[in-house]
């Protein structure tokens, strides 16, 4: 089980963003007290999620094929280490981490900040360790130029002090 006290939750979200190529700051900011007297004691914390892409490198990368699958990706021969294939039958890009080509977790899916911040998104905003946490998304944020795409999350996880009296 992941946890907010022991920074589970940011230690896992840290280690998931670190496999997709891109900068990430991930981090507690804020932690309070918002019903000091209420008969089921709680406590709000705010996890933030940042998200800084290379949109020059990112999205720079060659193209190296389009193949019709995964297997036809998997095939190639020939693609520098990030160089990036389309996949016709999903349509989404996938970059080459390192070699062999033939090895499938050495190909990592083509994701912009604003993807990967959406996907965290996704995945935390209705998770809930126990029934004693919520976890919200209270804050979403985006800021692109030329060179460095920035996105933000925040989340609100809610944990009270007796799981018996939840509101």
């Amino acid at each position: 089980m992941i946890s907010v006290d022991s920074h589970d939750i940011d230690n896992e979200v840290e280690r998931g963003l670190s496999k997709l190529g891109v900068a990430s700051i991930v981090g507690t900011s804020d932690g309070t007290n918002p019903e000091l007297n209420h008969r089921a004691p709680n406590f709000t914390t705010t996890l933030g999620v940042q998200i800084f892409e290379n949109v020059v490198i990112n999205r720079g990368r060659t193209l190296a094929a389009t193949v019709a699958d995964e297997s036809e990706r998997l095939a190639l021969t020939g693609v520098a280490i990030g160089q990036k294939v389309l996949q016709s039958d999903t349509g989404n890009y996938f970059w080459l981490q390192e070699s062999p080509e033939s090895a499938g977790a050495n190909w990592a899916p083509l994701l912009t900040g604003i993807d990967i911040v959406e996907l965290v998104i996704r995945t935390l905003h209705f998770y809930s360790p126990t029934k004693s946490e919520t976890f919200v998304a209270t804050t979403y944020g985006f800021v692109e130029n030329v060179e460095v795409a920035e996105a933000i999350a925040n989340f609100q996880i809610r944990t009270y002090l007796n799981p018996t009296l939840p509101e």
